[in-house]
C-alpha cells in the first residue's frame, strides 16, 4: 500500500486488489487493511490498538450471543473468558496480516446476536434486527472463510431457539413463509458468498485426500488438546520457565483477584449437574469441529501451537474454550459427589435441606439447567 500511486481509500482497496490473489476472494480483509493504513499510516501502535479493540469486541460478543441462544451467564462468561486467554490462536493478536481473523469473527458473533435478538425484539424492531445480521453475515463472509461452517448452521440454532420462547416458534411468530423468508435469507447471503469465493478462490482439494484428511483432524487435535490440554503441565512448565519476571508478577496478581472475586461471589454454577458440563464439552466438540470444517475442502491448512500457522484456529478455539470449561465442571462435579458423601454434623443439616438456621432461605445457587430462568423481553 505504500508504493500504491492512488492513496485513496478506492486506490488502496485497487492496488491490493490486483497485487495479491489471495486477497481477491476476501473484499472485507481488503477494505479493512486500506482503511487502517488510511488512518494510520506505517505507526504500528495503532494497528495494534484497533486490533485490540476489535478482538475485545469479540470477547463481549461472544458472551452476548451465548447468553441470547439460551446459555446461563456463569457458563457464557467462563466460556468467553477462557477463549479470550487461550493461546491457540495467538497470531491473530500480533500480526497485522492476520488481523483480518478478529474482525471477521466478530461480524459474524454480531450477524448471529444480531439474528438472535430480533426474534424475541417487538414488531418495529424485529426488521432492523434482522437486517442488520444480513448485513454483518456479508461482511463476515467476505472476510476469512473460517466462519463459513457456522453460518450454515446458525440459521438452525435461531429456530430451536425461537421455539422454545416463542409461542409456536417462528412460525407462530412470523408465519410459515415468513419463516422460510427469516431463515432463508441467511442461507441466500450465505450461498452467495460462497459462489463469489468459489470464482475467487485459489488453489483447490489436496489430491491425496485420505493422508489430508488423517492430517487435519491428527494436527487439529494435536495441537489444541495436546499441547493445551494433555501436555498442560509441561506447557505451563514451559512458559514459566520463559516468561519475563514482570510477565509473571502481573499474571499472578491478575490470578489473586479473580481467584478473590469468584470466592466472594457465587455464580450460580450447577456444579452437582455433571450431565450440564457433559454437554457443554459436547457442544464445543463440534464447535470446534466446525472451526476447522472448511479445511476438509482445502490442502491449504497448517498447525502449529504459537506460530503464524494457528491464526485460522480462532473459531475452533471457541469449541475448545468450551470444551475446556466443561472438562472443569465434570472434575469439580465428581469433588461436589465426594463432599455429599462426607458426614456432615448436626448443626449444619439445615443449610443442606435449604433452609437456614435463622429461618430465611439462602440464595439459590445451584440451577438445574444450561439455560437461565427466565428470559428477557
Amino acid at each position: 500500500m505504500e508504493t500504491s500511486d492512488d492513496k485513496s481509500l478506492f486506490g488502496l482497496f485497487a492496488s491490493q486488489w490486483d497485487f495479491n490473489a489471495n486477497l481477491r476472494m476476501r473484499p472485507t480483509q481488503i477494505l479493512y487493511q486500506g482503511t487502517l493504513y488510511s488512518l494510520l499510516g506505517l505507526h504500528p501502535l495503532g494497528y495494534h490498538i484497533a486490533n485490540l479493540l476489535v478482538f475485545t469486541g469479540v470477547v463481549v460478543l461472544l458472551y452476548w450471543t451465548l447468553k441470547e441462544s439460551g446459555i446461563a451467564r456463569p457458563y457464557a462468561l467462563s466460556v468467553a473468558l477462557i477463549f479470550a486467554v487461550l493461546p491457540s490462536y495467538s497470531t491473530d493478536r500480533f500480526w497485522m496480516a492476520a488481523f483480518g481473523y478478529s474482525l471477521t469473527l466478530a461480524l459474524f458473533l454480531l450477524s448471529l446476536y444480531a439474528d438472535l435478538r430480533a426474534i424475541r425484539s417487538g414488531p418495529s424492531r424485529l426488521l432492523p434486527w434482522k437486517l442488520a445480521s444480513l448485513a454483518a453475515l456479508l461482511l463476515a463472509g467476505l472476510g476469512y472463510e473460517v466462519i463459513l461452517p457456522f453460518a450454515l448452521l446458525s440459521p438452525i440454532l435461531v429456530w430451536i431457539r425461537a421455539s422454545r420462547i416463542v409461542p409456536g416458534g417462528l412460525k407462530g411468530r412470523l408465519s410459515t413463509l415468513g419463516a422460510v423468508a427469516y431463515i432463508g435469507s441467511q442461507y441466500l447471503v450465505v450461498v452467495g458468498v460462497v459462489v463469489f469465493k468459489a470464482a475467487t478462490a485459489t488453489g483447490g482439494p489436496d489430491p491425496n485426500y485420505l493422508f489430508h484428511l488423517a492430517r487435519l483432524v491428527f494436527g487439529a487435535a494435536a495441537t489444541n488438546f495436546g499441547t493445551y490440554l494433555v501436555a498442560f503441565p509441561h506447557t505451563t512448565w514451559w512458559g514459566l520457565r520463559n516468561a519475563t519476571p514482570g510477565t509473571l508478577i502481573v499474571s499472578a496478581l491478575i490470578g489473586v483477584v479473580v481467584f478473590v472475586y469468584l470466592s466472594m461471589r457465587s455464580l450460580g454454577f450447577a456444579s452437582h449437574e455433571r450431565k450440564l458440563w457433559v454437554r457443554l464439552a459436547g457442544f464445543g466438540v463440534i464447535a470446534f469441529a466446525l472451526g476447522y470444517g472448511l479445511a476438509f475442502l482445502t490442502g491449504r491448512i497448517g498447525f502449529s501451537s504459537t506460530g503464524i500457522l494457528n491464526r485460522a484456529a480462532i473459531g475452533a478455539a471457541m469449541g475448545l474454550a468450551a470444551v475446556v470449561v466443561g472438562l472443569i465442571g465434570v472434575v469439580s462435579s465428581w469433588g461436589e459427589t465426594i463432599h455429599k458423601a462426607t458426614p456432615v454434623r448436626r448443626r449444619n443439616r439445615p443449610l443442606l435441606l435449604g433452609k437456614h438456621p435463622g429461618g430465611r432461605c439462602p440464595r439459590r445457587v445451584l440451577g438445574g439447567s444450561l439455560a437461565p430462568s427466565g428470559t428477557s423481553s
